[in-house]
């Protein structure tokens, strides 16, 4: 019974240690800590969610899940940025800005302007179905059946 308290000891240890870090970085950065620490918090699972939109779009060949998916994405990787170059800033040079808003949307717009090529989606599409058959997941070709 121990271990297990020392189990969960240790992991509120390190939720706590996380988040205080994030605290101490928003500090730095010039703004609310608990501000930034909630969107971080708050976007930190919806980026999860929203790789499984692009994922299940890639799964059913549904070119508009995948968009939405991705660009949900991309916005909930870039807010808790976006709120510290809006509000803050004071920690934070340039490049920062050009690595966590810039770049993230400028790779968003050339997959997605690759996704509206039909030869390359169904190169792709090809190569996924191989994959699949091969480890032996592939139980339908048709996507609208999964």
């Amino acid at each position: 019974m121990s271990s297990i308290f020392e189990f969960f000891a240790g992991l509120w240890h390190f939720a706590e240690t996380f988040v205080m870090s994030l605290a101490d970085d928003a500090r730095s950065y010039g703004v609310n800590p608990r501000v930034f620490v909630a969107l971080y918090l708050i976007t930190w699972p919806l980026w999860y969610y929203t790789m499984w939109w692009v994922v299940s779009g890639w799964h059913r060949k549904d070119r508009t899940r995948m968009r939405r998916g991705v660009w949900s994405n991309r916005l909930a990787t870039v807010t808790p940025y976006a709120y510290v170059l809006l509000v803050g800033g004071t920690g934070m040079s340039w490049q920062w800005y050009a690595f966590t808003v810039v770049l993230p949307i400028v790779t968003t717009s050339l997959f997605l302007h690759k996704v509206k090529n039909d030869d390359w989606m169904e190169k792709w599409w090809e190569t996924y179905q191989k994959v699949l058959s091969r480890f032996k997941l592939n139980k339908s070709t048709n996507p609208t059946e999964v």
